[in-house]
């Protein structure tokens, strides 16, 4: 029997709730389902954005939800209802009350709700499918997740009695196709779910939300064993208590999800809003389950996580040359060893600084405080190969410019006889097949008018593609105004300084709407500027560094935040990355104007959160002329 509580507004201003009397016994058949989003009264912004973002989803009504931050958590303690020493953020703490007040509230009505949180995005046949499915549950259901965090793993009953799953899905590619995914018609099911992260969407029965309560109150410290992790988690928010307890519940996961989530720590309010920055979940590449003992040992990416499950680097790149990808600029210069089952990092001074053994298909670190888990990149587009425009002999150099009917490519190849040019040109197209059967000029040609361009890009460039030759690949933006020996004089810098990564300087006198940074302003008098930046508008690779930046291509639709984690996956090296001073190109339209469709800003901050890098705009050191 679950004894009644008193929510008093002395410990929750924003809920008061009295429930004095035990909660009966239910004998649940088919009841009617209300509909709640909830939202904070400081947070209207948030209410706005979910009824835009699910204009058919009106009847879903607002529900004020716990002001994390307006609870006196004592009272709550005494009250029963939570535990001292418990590790929840005060966003978490108004998230497991605000969820808490309805289920007590579907015991009271004796009706079933579907709980939605203001980020959730909804498919824009949710409503009928969700009744579809329902009506063909048996009667004792306890509650249905309509969708769960896609940047984690569910778990669900694959084939009843032989075999579980366990799953994620590729959350970037989800957050950048959001309107497919609302048009989607995907037939979905429902599966019997064993474990699942996030609370975004779900309906609970009467009997479901007495079973949850009684397991939850109070809200205590506890660890959560989740099969796709290679730890127990420990509980950080509500969701983790209820995971705990699917297996033991009529409790169902929809899959494919009818609803997805942004998932956004920096701009949640309900759950993670006052998460210290070190706990706020991240996008994570997806865990590698597949390497045996001997692949593991020259495996060359892991994520490190502390004893809490907490991840500390969400990608460490072992590089080729000995160099750690991936740690923050402040403590780059790390290096990495391996000495039979051990894998050594040294700092930048080349002393020792941490010792990791491999156990189990994991590198423990000696006294167990770190943990390198195995993960993968995400894999990149499906390939495609140019036509082949000239066939002279090939140069060591290659241009690869996404190219409409207004591009100034033609521009490039000016002032230059073919003996000259040391750069051989591809130009994937984005215009009409009518104007792309004209192009001339090139020794490489592909039209490719579905793509943006780092997708694009990266499906020119799998494993069988011809492009592998080249030393050096510069890839322009077309508004880019330049001639045909400062691209020459790009590459020659390229390989006399050993460069990974670079750019051409823009002039200094550049208006201040058409560049993005004063880093990439032309320094007269030098040669180039070693650097931890170089734009998105017109990098230049080694072929080394190509192959370790590729598969952030197609994370990015836009472009933004590639130029944030390349030097990170590179691992901010003092003397490989450069803005060349000593050749210019001059941007001739204001940045930031060909975005029509797309989220730039949700791109950049998914792919910083994903690599875990930061914004770091350095100057390293100078090479002047002369």
């Amino acid at each position: 029997m679950l004894r009644g509580w008193l929510f008093h507004d002395s410990f929750c201003p924003s809920l008061i709730l009295r429930w004095d009397s035990p909660v009966r016994s239910i004998d649940l058949e088919w009841c009617t389902v209300r509909y709640h989003v909830l939202n904070l009264a400081r947070s209207p912004e948030r209410l706005a954005t979910f009824r835009q973002n699910n204009p058919e989803c009106g009847y879903f009504a607002a529900r004020m939800a716990v002001d994390g931050k307006a609870v006196d958590k004592k009272a709550v303690i005494h009250q029963g209802l939570m535990q001292a020493g418990l590790p929840y953020t005060d966003g978490a703490v108004g998230c497991a009350l605000s969820h808490m007040s309805l289920w007590m509230d579907v015991v009271q009505r004796q009706e079933a709700a579907t709980i939605a949180e203001d980020d959730a995005i909804l498919r824009d046949d949710f409503r009928q499918e969700q009744e579809k499915l329902l009506a063909r549950l048996p009667q004792d259901w306890e509650l249905v997740h309509w969708g769960f965090n896609t940047d984690a793993y569910v778990t669900f009953q694959l084939i009843p009695g032989v075999t579980p799953f366990t799953g994620t899905m590729y959350h970037d590619l989800v957050l950048v196709h959001l309107e497919e995914f609302r048009r989607s018609r995907v037939q979905p099911r429902l599966e019997s779910l064993l474990r699942c992260h996030g609370t975004m969407c779900y309906s609970i029965s009467p009997r479901g939300a007495k079973r949850l309560l009684e397991h939850v109150v109070p809200l205590r410290p506890m660890s959560v064993v989740y099969p796709g992790l290679s730890h127990q988690k420990i509980n950080t928010g509500i969701d983790d208590m209820m995971a705990d307890y699917y297996g033991q519940m009529k409790a169902y996961v929809c899959f494919p999800p009818l609803v997805v989530s942004l998932h956004d720590a920096q701009t949640s309010s309900v759950q993670t809003q006052d998460t210290p920055p070190a706990q706020q979940p991240a996008t994570l590449l997806p865990e590698e389950k597949t390497l045996d003992e001997e692949a593991l040992l020259t495996h060359p990416l892991w994520r490190c996580v502390n004893g809490d499950g907490q991840v500390v680097v969400p990608r460490i790149g072992l590089l080729p040359d000995g160099r750690l990808g991936g740690l923050p600029e402040k403590v780059s210069g790390c290096s990495w060893s391996r000495q039979g089952q051990y894998l050594l990092f040294k700092d930048a001074k080349n002393a020792p600084l941490m010792k990791f053994c491999l156990q189990s298909g994991i590198y423990k670190s000696e006294g167990g405080a770190e943990t390198l888990v195995p993960v993968k990149d995400f894999p990149l587009p499906a390939p495609v190969f140019p036509s082949v425009r000239s066939k002279g002999p090939q140069r060591r150099n290659l241009v690869i410019v996404r190219a409409g009917s207004s591009s100034l490519h033609p521009q490039w190849l000016e002032g230059l006889t073919p003996e000259e040019r040391e750069w051989d040109l591809c130009v994937s197209y984005y215009g009409t097949e009518s104007e792309f059967l004209q192009l001339d000029g090139c020794e490489y040609a592909i039209l490719q008018n579905k793509e943006r361009k780092w997708p694009a890009i990266a499906a020119l460039l799998g494993d069988e593609s011809p492009f592998w030759h080249y030393d050096y690949v510069m890839m322009p933006d077309d508004d880019l105004a330049m001639t045909g020996a400062d691209i020459n004089r790009c590459f020659s810098i390229m390989a006399q300084y050993k460069l990974d990564l670079a750019q051409p300087s823009l002039p200094a006198s550049t208006p201040s709407t058409q560049y993005s940074h004063d880093l990439t302003l032309q320094r007269a008098g030098n040669v180039l500027r070693y650097t931890s930046f170089v734009e998105v508008m017109t990098p230049v690779f080694s072929r080394e560094a190509l192959r370790e930046c590729l598969p952030s291509f197609g994370l990015s639709q836009s472009g933004w935040g590639l130029d944030w984690v390349w030097p990170s996956i590179l691992g901010y090296p003092k003397n490989k990355i450069a803005i060349i001073d000593s050749a210019v190109a001059y941007h001739t339209r204001p940045v930031g104007n060909n975005y029509a469709g797309l989220t730039p800003t949700l791109d950049e901050k998914k792919l910083v959160a994903l690599f875990g890098t930061g914004k770091e705009l350095q100057n390293y050191g100078v090479v002047p002329l002369g």
